[in-house]
């Protein structure tokens, strides 16, 4: 199939998500064109093949970081733009992660005549409540008015995929039928105990105890949370040292750094910024614990981290927050805390009980077996074709 990709970040430089696991796999058998929304200067111009047989296609835009006023100033060009793309490459179906531009992309599928599927990938209108230097009472609004954007692009696809339970059950409240879920997963053949961490570990000059954090440093994560367990922690354990791993875009790493000093826990953590993905799986195995501090929030309760999953292919204990779409997944294989305390009790215990671990670790490999990439993709290139032949019929 020739299958049209709308992303919600920019592809060259955002983090490794859903759609970059799922689409390079599918490019194998089908032939994959992805819109490029250009938030941090590349180069690129036009349309470029990448190694892996994805075609990237960068509409004429204004070049603005701010996603919202993005999609306002060059959504009439990316419109017309993405209608060129579907005649010139005879596009087959179509599928959005990005709820802001779908209004448009469903419009332009339907004027095509070819199917358009929405990946909810988590409750996105939320995410207005963290913008900077927006008064409250605009921020109501806004909320109003975005998730009446995403209930428009739920009720105007033809086929809905989602990552976990919670996001199902807020469609299917809506009586819709065409929904699956398609949760996120793991390359186990980069993933895995195949590392020793020692190089890590000498790199940064730290030993055991080390707790790990991946992902991106921003609103969703609770620092206060993370910072005062690490307080408790290093007054019985005087080595305790941290690994944060990630960027922080729009959260700011010199406020994170300062609310660590704060809580008088600064020294104790390694902030490395972003690293390349295929080096994630040293870090996660010179660890002795890795954590999901989350803020307890809609948006939160909605996601399902694929970081879950890679701490879990490494066999490394993890403590996270008690979010309903992670209990949804994980159930019994991970330890859940929201207090600093729950936090710190569950952290001594697996530093203090290792051998008690073992049923924590076999449910988690169990877990990871049925959240190949590989097969998902599969699953997921299966209902593609599923909708594109009900729909060419």
């Amino acid at each position: 199939m020739k299958i049209l990709l709308i992303p919600e970040l920019d592809w060259m430089a955002a983090l490794q998500n859903r759609v970059h696991k799922i689409f390079k796999r599918l490019a194998r058998d089908h032939e994959i064109h992805v819109i490029y929304f250009e938030h941090e200067r590349k180069g690129i111009n036009k349309s470029y093949k990448l190694k892996k047989g994805i075609i990237l296609h960068k509409p004429p835009m204004i070049y603005v970081k701010n996603m919202l006023l993005f999609y306002l100033l060059n959504a009439l060009s990316i419109y017309s733009y993405i209608k060129k793309v579907i005649r010139t490459h005879n596009i087959q179906i179509i599928v959005t992660t990005n709820f802001l531009f779908a209004p448009f992309v469903i419009r332009a599928a339907n004027s095509s005549k070819i199917p358009v599927v929405f990946d909810v990938v988590d409750f996105q209108s939320y995410h207005i409540n963290y913008i900077k230097n927006i008064p409250g009472y605009l921020k109501k609004m806004g909320n109003i008015f975005l998730t009446s954007l995403l209930n428009f692009d739920i009720l105007n696809a033809h086929y809905l995929i989602t990552t976990g339970l919670p996001l199902y059950r807020y469609i299917k409240q809506k009586n819709l039928k065409n929904v699956t879920i398609i949760p996120n997963g793991v390359d186990t053949t980069l993933f895995n105990t195949n590392y020793n961490g020692i190089a890590v570990r000498k790199q940064f000059r730290i030993n055991s105890p080390i707790i790990c954090f991946i992902g991106a440093l921003e609103y969703w994560i609770d620092y206060q949370l993370f910072f005062h367990t690490i307080a408790l922690l290093q007054e019985k354990y005087p080595d305790l040292h941290c690994l944060c791993i990630g960027p922080s875009r729009h959260f700011g790493l010199k406020r994170i750094k300062q609310l660590a000093y704060e809580y008088g826990v600064l020294n104790r953590i390694t902030f490395t910024g972003r690293i390349p993905y295929h080096q994630l799986p040293a870090y996660i195995c010179a660890s002795d614990v890795c954590v999901l501090p989350f803020v307890k929030n809609y948006l939160t309760h909605c996601i399902i981290p694929m970081k879950l999953f890679e701490y879990l292919a490494c066999e490394r204990p993890v403590v996270s927050t008690s979010l309903a779409g992670v209990k949804s997944i994980a159930k019994n294989s991970i330890f859940y805390a929201d207090t600093p305390i729950e936090f710190c009790n569950r952290i001594c215990y697996i530093l203090d009980n290792k051998e008690k671990l073992q049923g924590k670790i076999r449910s988690g490999k169990i877990l990871v077996k049925k959240h190949s990439w590989d097969d998902l993709s599969e699953k997921y290139g299966q209902i593609l074709e599923r909708i594109y032949s009900c729909f060419s019929k």
